[in-house]
């Protein structure tokens, strides 16, 4: 089903980017996940899609998604530097530090 609304989208409007079937996987992966939670909707409604693919890609812990939402915004981490940080588990680090 995804695979023909991406086909007849890229149909519909071929200049425009974002319509490939991995991408509307992942806004309906995105709404079905974050559609309830008002918290984790602000935090992840001021970084890039980029930052939340990885983000929601990598974890599954509703608190983490907004911790590294919310570093991500204050530290202006790269994709590059949010997966490294994900990675190496700084929010585990962090919280033993307290």
């Amino acid at each position: 089903m995804i695979q023909n609304i991406s086909d007849d989208l890229r149909k519909e409007f071929p200049k425009m980017k974002g319509l490939s079937y991995k991408n509307l996987s992942y806004m309906r992966q995105f709404f079905a996940e974050y559609n309830n939670d008002q918290i984790l909707q602000q935090a992840v409604g001021e970084i890039p899609w980029s930052h939340n693919i990885i983000i929601f890609s990598k974890l599954k812990n509703i608190n983490q998604r907004i911790w590294y939402a919310q570093q991500t915004i204050e530290n202006g981490w790269s994709r590059n530097v949010l997966s490294l940080q994900i990675k190496s588990n700084l929010h585990e680090r962090s919280a033993k530090k307290v």
